[in-house]
């Protein structure tokens, strides 16, 4: 598949903004569809904060984050999905959406954290690469909501 430059990438997330549809996936994520449901879901979500710092923020205030934490638990089956969503939106060091994440939805990074420790949790990649992302995003404040949920300890016993 041929894959556009910024102007095609962009171009598809402004359509899933302008009609709406952004706000569409959050009332369905909402309802606690079934699995296939919700991976398409995480993926266009993916796809629209990867268009711009705009898009982020739309996707971050549409409601969507309150799925994030069931999402992410390590026997999730969409708990990849939910990471590469999460890593998206904090992606670019974005201390201002990682703030916004951590208020809203405060069991996020712990639930992201949880399944790190999990042995046999599969995305433990996905989980560290975001985790690391977070720090680095993260301004004084942020770090200190960081360490009270065990992220330094994760990310030192984590890395190889």
């Amino acid at each position: 598949a041929m894959r556009g430059g910024a102007v095609g990438c962009t171009f598809g997330a402004d359509l899933l903004v302008a009609h709406g549809i952004v706000g569409d996936i959050a009332s369905i994520m909402a309802a606690n569809p079934e699995f296939a449901v919700k991976l398409n879901a995480f993926s266009a979500l993916t796809a629209v904060c990867k268009a711009s710092h705009a898009h982020k923020w739309h996707v971050a205030r549409s409601g969507v984050l309150n799925a994030l934490p069931a999402a992410l638990a390590p026997d999730s089956v969409v708990s990849k999905s939910a990471t590469c969503a999460l890593h998206a939106l904090i992606a670019n060091e974005d201390n201002e959406t990682l703030r916004y994440l951590l208020k809203e939805v405060p069991d996020a990074v712990p639930t992201l954290i949880r399944g790190m420790k999990e042995p046999k949790c599969r995305t433990r990649n996905e989980r560290l690469g975001c985790l690391k992302d977070m720090v680095r995003a993260a301004g004084p404040d942020e770090r200190g909501q960081l360490a009270a949920v065990g992220a330094f300890e994760a990310l030192a016993t984590s890395s190889p």
